[in-house]
């Protein structure tokens, strides 16, 4: 719906959506790229599926299901019966999260990645939090680092990432050999991050 936002994005209500790309990074069911002032609260996204693969010149990065990069905050929100696939970073609310995402759940999706694939969010850095969410029914598939709640969680040691209060319930963490890179290993897969470098994950089942 959107490429990018700044302002805030409420009570809105996804269904059916469907895209596909093989040439843009940042791609979500409801904005690309959630900025810093952005704030997106109360969105559902059912039945939808957010889709990036390789192409000649480009390889898809980012894909979320509510926000392909998230460097604001998504609170409150719900995805169900969802897809999402992405060459790097993919995740049921965000493909990448850079901000706090807080009160949400994931319900009954598939998340496939080359790298860097979870249930909320696919890789996180630079303070980014997710908070009081839930991962259900989920099935996370890739390469390496994947995660029920997030694939990568990298920070450096004055700045720190966080995942508490979450939950992950009868999810599936699956690593698969990388058909275009077979000379590639399947590795990092965890059952709440695939890595986590600075920062806590803390009071999570």
């Amino acid at each position: 719906m959107f490429a990018c936002s700044n302002g805030t994005i409420r009570n809105l209500i996804l269904k059916n959506i469907s895209i596909t790309s093989t040439c843009a990074d940042y791609v979500g069911g409801l904005v690309g790229w959630n900025k810093p002032a952005g704030i997106i609260s109360g969105i559902t996204v059912m039945e939808s599926a957010v889709l990036g693969f390789r192409s000649s010149d480009h390889v898809s990065e980012d894909y979320g299901l509510i926000a392909g990069r998230n460097d604001g905050s998504i609170t409150q929100s719900f995805v169900q019966y969802g897809t999402v696939e992405a060459v790097y970073s993919s995740g049921g609310i965000a493909g990448k999260n850079r901000g706090t995402i807080m009160d949400c759940s994931v319900d009954s999706c598939i998340i496939h990645c080359g790298m860097h694939g979870g249930g909320i969010t696919g890789s996180g850095a630079e303070q980014g939090s997710v908070i009081n969410c839930c991962v259900m029914n989920t099935t996370v598939t890739g390469r390496t680092t994947l995660g029920a709640i997030a694939g990568l969680r990298i920070a450096t040691s004055d700045v720190w990432v966080t995942i508490r209060n979450t939950t992950a319930l009868d999810c599936t963490i699956c690593g698969v050999p990388d058909p275009a890179r077979p000379d590639l290993s399947v590795e990092n897969i965890g059952g709440f991050a695939g890595t986590h470098g600075w920062g806590c994950i803390e009071n999570c089942t």
